[in-house]
């Protein structure tokens, strides 16, 4: 990870490095893998910014070879653990499909269980790693929307995501945002053993977030961990 030419460059090696999660006796890939054969780089703003209605731009270009899977996502701040307490995905990019941005919200369909009820879209531009796009979100109490070069390509009406019981709203409660680039994994297709293609650049151009004085005010408005109106 570096500054280079005026971008932050998140860049992803083909290299032996240590696990430092290894345990042999882990069922979980993860964390049984005791030499991982990939690094990438990654910016998460969990302890410095937090985001709660506004305008979030990203101007990126993203990279392009087998195995690959950038994305510019933000997760909530709360307690609530995922997918209860909320992700939205302003960017998600699969190498077998080199030319399409998925955009997704997750939650829990009722707030107690642990069951993903994401609600996505897609959008294709063709030749997508050859030049930069501003990936885009609009939020307010209301509603979210995301966007590719202001395009819209997935909405949420916040009024749909209330939990049962009023146990809570995630998407009026504060997220954080990361950039990063996964190799592999569930859904992305497996990169190459012999690390062809490899090193590979994610490019951030800039991070920018706007924030009116009624936007500001709205915030103020919900409990930062329920995501439900403050008491008067």
């Amino acid at each position: 990870m570096r500054l280079e030419d005026g971008c932050l460059v998140l860049e992803t090696h083909f290299e032996k490095f240590a696990n430092i999660n290894y345990k042999k006796s882990s069922a979980d890939w993860i964390k049984n893998t005791k030499f991982m054969p990939y690094t990438s780089g990654s910016v998460t703003t969990i302890k410095t910014k937090n985001f709660m209605f506004g305008r979030l731009e990203v101007r990126a270009k993203v990279p392009k070879t087998k195995g690959i899977w950038p994305a510019i996502w933000l997760l909530g701040k709360n307690k609530w653990g995922w997918p209860t307490n909320g992700e939205i995905d302003m960017l998600e990019n699969i190498s077998q499909q080199p030319d399409v941005v998925y955009s997704t919200f997750h939650l829990s369909p009722d707030g107690v269980s642990k069951r993903d009820a994401s609600r996505g879209g897609t959008v294709k531009i063709d030749n997508l790693s050859d030049d930069f796009h501003t990936y885009v979100m609009e939020w307010d109490k209301d509603s979210i929307k995301l966007m590719v070069d202001d395009k819209l390509v997935k909405s949420i009406d916040l009024n749909t995501t209330n939990y049962a019981n009023g146990a809570g709203n995630p998407f009026r409660t504060p997220f954080y945002l990361i950039l990063n680039s996964a190799v592999g994994g569930t859904w992305c297709e497996k990169a190459p053993k012999d690390g062809q293609g490899y090193p590979v650049k994610f490019l951030v151009d800039y991070v920018r977030f706007y924030q009116t004085k009624e936007h500001a005010q709205q915030a103020k408005q919900f409990d930062p961990e329920t995501g439900l109106p403050k008491k008067k």
